[in-house]
């Protein structure tokens, strides 16, 4: 076979070393996974397969829950998670590995999805502290699902990435000819110190543990790289009371009912598939996010400068928007104001890693 070059930008995500090697003789695995062909760390001697062109960088537990859901695609019984962070994420491999090819078509509302990706990753490559000199340029996708947003403002980077829990979505995410890697959001395989900007648009309310994520991504960041977050709900856009929590409530029954008839309500096809997805975006599911939470995570993990507005308002939280009809009525039926843009937009955020100081020279202390 053709040599195969492995991108300069992994790191094991478990030792965190950079001495991976390409080979021919990895240990069997379950289906999809029992290929002889991948990356080896020759520090800590795990093994990563390649799959139809997609990297598998797993963590250890990632590894154990796609094993796990593999066999049961086999015919084994139905895998169970040790606790609910590895419940939330085999929620969402079990969907996002059904749905992949009906995923992709955003709306947030305001304006298409493609020109709100535009507008918030060029707030991001001007947010960015200028990089080295010969620096080559990297920017990854964590929950990319499908790859829709790895086409959009990617002008000027070497690398493009695409990272997500799903090998179904990734392997069309390779189709478009871009680098797909599957891993753990709490545990990204890069490099430390490399990679120029790290996207998570509506994914952050998913992960189980979001403020690892943070600190996952500020480590793989070079210095003045940016985090850019999108899409989150908030606590107070999720605020549902009196008929609007009704309302709300009784969404479920007629989505499943409209399921019948329409792909666009596949999320909703049976009561185990709501399920389902309640569990997958277990921070929305449980009330969403506090900016002021959101803000401690971004501290805590060494980024700085931080920027937080609603969807595509960088205006200084202007407080007055227009909703959608459905967000409208429910905060009308909540008794809320359903203009005042903190009752129903979702919030955006992004930081940059702190720039080290470096230390004086002598000729510098004798000045």
């Amino acid at each position: 076979m053709s040599e195969v070059t492995i991108p300069p930008i992994f790191a094991c995500p478990e030792c965190d070393s950079a001495q991976l090697t390409w080979r021919e003789d990895l240990s069997p695995a379950v289906a999809p996974f029992d290929v002889s062909e991948g990356l080896r760390c020759e520090n800590c001697e795990r093994e990563f397969p390649r799959v139809g062109g997609v990297w598998v960088l797993w963590s250890d537990a990632v590894k154990r829950l796609q094993l796990l859901q593999a066999e049961a695609g086999e015919g084994s019984a139905e895998p169970e998670a040790a606790d609910l962070s590895e419940q939330v994420k085999l929620a969402n491999i079990k969907i996002y590995d059904t749905i992949s090819e009906s995923y992709g078509e955003h709306h947030d509302g305001i304006r298409p999805y493609t020109q709100t990706l535009l507008f918030l990753k060029a707030l991001g490559d001007d947010f960015q502290a200028p990089p080295p000199e010969g620096h080559t340029r990297t920017i990854i996708d964590v929950g990319c699902a499908a790859g829709v947003g790895l086409d959009f403002g990617v002008n000027g980077y070497t690398h493009v990435v695409g990272v997500d829990l799903s090998l179904t979505n990734l392997r069309a995410v390779v189709a478009k000819g871009r680098l797909a890697v599957l891993a753990d959001a709490e545990r990204l395989p890069f490099r430390e110190n490399a990679i120029d900007m790290v996207t998570c648009f509506a994914t952050l309310h998913h992960l189980p543990k979001p403020e690892v994520f943070v600190q996952s991504a500020s480590h793989i960041l070079r210095e003045g790289g940016v985090l850019l977050v999108a899409g989150e709900p908030t606590r107070a856009a999720m605020d549902h009371r009196g008929l609007g929590r009704f309302v709300f409530d009784a969404r479920k029954p007629i989505y499943r009912l409209l399921a019948r008839r329409s792909e666009k309500y596949f999320l909703h096809a049976n009561r185990e598939q709501q399920r389902l997805n309640d569990l997958a975006e277990h921070g929305r599911t449980h009330g969403g996010m506090e900016p002021e939470t959101l803000e401690g995570f971004f501290a805590d993990a060494g980024l700085e400068d931080l920027q937080l507005f609603y969807d595509t308002d960088v205006s200084h939280f202007r407080p007055y928007g227009v909703p959608d009809w459905k967000m409208g009525l429910l905060k009308t039926l909540s008794f809320q104001n359903p203009f005042k843009r903190s009752n129903w937009a979702n919030l955006s955020a992004m930081g940059r890693k702190r720039v080290r100081q470096s230390k004086p020279t002598e000729s510098e202390d004798a000045s």
